[in-house]
C-alpha cells in the first residue's frame, strides 16, 4: 500500500507530493517513491499503485499519462555505412542518365579519370 506524503523544499516555498512504498508491499522491502509537482498526479499515481499491488509496468504507467517515469530504451549504436568514394558516387551518377549518348558518357568517365 503506497501513501502520499507533503514535502517543503527551499524554507517552505516550494510544494512537492511524493508517493511512497515498500518494494514488493512487505514490511521488510526497501522503500522506493516517485515525486510529483501536483497533489492530483500524486494521488493519481498512489490510486494506481494499489490497483496494481506493486510498481505498474511500463504500458500502464504510459496508459495513465505517467509516461515520464517509464526509463528510456537503450539506443542501439547505428552501424554507419561505408564511406562512398567519389568515383563511386561519380559512376552511380552516370547509370542514372537518361538516354546519354555513348559519347557523353565516355566524356565524364575520361573526365572522371
Amino acid at each position: 500500500m503506497a501513501t502520499v506524503e507533503k514535502r517543503q523544499y527551499e524554507g517552505g516555498k516550494v510544494t512537492r507530493w511524493r508517493v511512497k512504498w515498500r518494494d514488493g508491499g512487505r514490511r521488510d522491502g526497501e522503500w522506493d517513491g516517485e515525486q510529483f509537482d501536483y497533489q492530483a498526479d500524486a494521488k493519481r499515481f498512489k490510486a494506481l499503485m494499489d490497483a496494481n499491488g506493486n510498481r505498474p509496468s511500463p504500458e500502464q504507467l504510459v496508459e495513465h499519462r505517467f509516461g515520464h517515469l517509464v526509463a528510456a530504451p537503450a539506443v542501439a549504436p547505428v552501424d554507419e555505412p561505408a564511406a562512398v568514394t567519389f568515383r563511386q558516387y561519380a559512376l552511380s551518377w552516370l547509370d542514372t542518365l537518361v538516354k546519354p549518348s555513348v559519347e557523353t558518357k565516355r566524356k565524364y568517365r575520361e573526365r572522371l579519370e
